[in-house]
């Protein structure tokens, strides 16, 4: 990664060897979180934020990227019946060169 990207570590791993982050019923929106919950990011291509996406649905349960909308922020899913339930992502389409999108570090 790009010495110059600033990612917070703020998920654990669950056990099943993925990343998640489980919140206790977050609201659906885009908030501003306390800092010390979801810090602040800052990503090549977009200004300092910790604004929170909240997807509460089964919508994006076949393919997680769709629900990516470059915010430069965070992406949480919080229905607890959806198969991604509790993965918090980077809110970015971007890519580093010759890396991956954002989203799926």
């Amino acid at each position: 990664m790009d010495s110059n990207v600033e990612v917070p570590a703020v998920a654990g791993v669950n056990g099943s060897g993925d990343y998640r982050f489980i919140a206790a019923e977050l609201p659906e929106a885009r908030v501003e979180y306390n800092a010390t919950l979801f810090p602040e990011l800052h990503l090549p291509g977009h200004e300092r934020t910790a604004e929170v996406t909240i997807i509460n649905s089964k919508k994006y349960d076949k393919d997680f990227s769709r629900a990516v909308d470059d915010t430069g922020g965070w992406l949480y899913f919080s229905d607890p019946e959806s198969d991604n339930y509790g993965l918090l992502l980077l809110d970015c389409d971007h890519a580093e060169t010759g890396g991956s999108e954002f989203f799926k570090y």
